[in-house]
């Protein structure tokens, strides 16, 4: 509908009509510099020229929330896993999608999926939610065929490490958790019991649920582009989920969205608050 929308005259919304030729002239919808896109990277880290396994950063991750990339890439260096990445990683096409942009989403799809082949990826890690829905349910439609390899969230990835033994011990950590289900992961492509697997592995963890949690999970407030044609309702959704989160005595809330994390920092600004909010593989990261 969106994209009828679009063809119509009459969409997008707001500022949502600076996603496409934001995108356009800098591969990402911030505006941000392309040059810049893996500036997070930490320099003990080591990148494979080729691998089997690659890691998709996404824009938000580049961008905007960081330490989620950062915790990912140093948990992978950490296990021993080689992975590469694309140094030329365009954005993966959401942001236009949702809000029915198609025009120029073929041609972002086509360069990462071949720039990733060409390195030699068979599976593809990715920490975003709605890259890892993107990838996963569009890319093969907007290529024209099946994609050269397997897409699989990295929390997905780190459950198998668990399942197999292999995951190392975490230290403990002094507080309440509670995790947030992003939208995108649990409703988008049913990614629910993996991350919870992952803050198991913490000794001792006291960890509660919010009332609403897996596919019943609140939105933060920054899906289907709401953020840009309605900043404040969304600020407003983000700070109610921060207040769940304290409903249930949490002093710490674990997100897995670099979107989530954007939102959750930004609301957190107007509220009196001693709420940590904390991103799962930044979480994972700081207890080896």
């Amino acid at each position: 509908m969106r994209e009828k929308l679009v063809q119509l005259g009459i969409g997008p919304m707001g500022a949502q009509d600076q996603t496409a030729p934001l995108t356009a002239e800098h591969h990402n919808p911030y505006g941000r510099p392309h040059a810049e896109r893996l500036a997070w990277l930490p320099p003990e880290v080591k990148v494979a020229d080729r691998a089997e396994i690659g890691f998709f950063v996404g824009c938000s991750g580049a961008y905007v929330a960081q330490p989620m990339v950062i915790g990912a890439v140093r948990t992978f260096s950490a296990l021993g896993i080689p992975f590469t990445l694309l140094a030329d990683e365009w954005c993966c096409g959401f942001p236009l999608s949702i809000i029915g942009e198609n025009a120029m989403v073929a041609d972002l799809v086509r360069h990462n999926v071949d720039g990733l082949a060409a390195r030699g990826v068979k599976k593809l890690l990715v920490s975003c939610p709605c890259c890892t829905f993107m990838l996963r349910e569009r890319w093969p439609e907007f290529y024209g065929t099946e994609l050269p390899f397997d897409i699989v969230h990295t929390t997905q990835f780190l459950a198998e490490w668990i399942a197999a033994g292999k995951f190392p011990g975490l230290k403990g950590y002094s507080g309440r958790l509670t995790y947030h289900d992003p939208c995108y992961l649990s409703r988008g492509i049913g990614v629910t019991e993996e991350p919870r697997r992952l803050i198991q592995q913490i000794p001792g963890v006291d960890f509660i649920e919010m009332t609403e949690n897996r596919k019943l999970s609140r939105c933060c407030g920054a899906g289907g582009g709401l953020r840009r044609c309605n900043p404040t309702l969304s600020v407003e959704m983000a700070r109610r989920l921060m207040t769940d989160a304290q409903a249930v005595g949490a002093d710490t809330l674990v997100i897995d969205c670099p979107a989530c994390f954007e939102r959750m920092h930004l609301a957190q600004g107007g509220m009196v608050t001693d709420l940590k909010i904390v991103d799962l593989m930044e979480l994972v990261w700081s207890l080896f």
